[in-house]
């Protein structure tokens, strides 16, 4: 999993992602330059609320690195604690897509003497088009 980047890391909230049925670290290959796909997010954080979720398109330079093209942030309710999307976009070569996730509570940053705590997060690995 490390090797081929099949991964997200977390300190609570869970991702899983796909485009086409292809996941973090993997490539969807499109025969056009651009083409409709089918996009899947499913984010859950067992400890409460998510307070955000970033789904991000960047661009693969000619010198081979990402350039930061676009950021849609999807925001649930507050009694949310599962969010999910199916949904078809649009998505071109050389493009990659990653989610990153904000938590109101992390499952390793409780302070258990005190109201203290940190948010939770997690991120996800790219998935590239190619």
């Amino acid at each position: 999993m490390m090797q081929k980047g099949v991964f997200f890391g977390s300190n609570g909230p869970e991702i899983q992602f796909d485009i086409n049925g292809k996941g973090m670290g993997e490539t969807l290959e499109i025969e056009e330059e651009t083409a409709y796909v089918t996009l899947n997010l499913n984010v859950f954080n067992p400890l409460g609320v998510l307070e955000s979720i970033a789904f991000y398109k960047g661009k693969i330079n000619s010198d081979k690195r990402f350039k930061k093209i676009k950021e849609v942030f999807f925001i649930g309710d507050q009694d949310k604690f599962n969010y999910q999307l199916n949904s078809l976009i649009s998505v071109e070569k050389n493009e990659i897509y990653r989610v990153e996730v904000i938590a109101k509570v992390g499952a390793v940053t409780v302070i258990p003497e005190s109201d203290s705590y940190d948010r939770g997060f997690a991120y996800s690995n790219p998935i590239w088009i190619g």
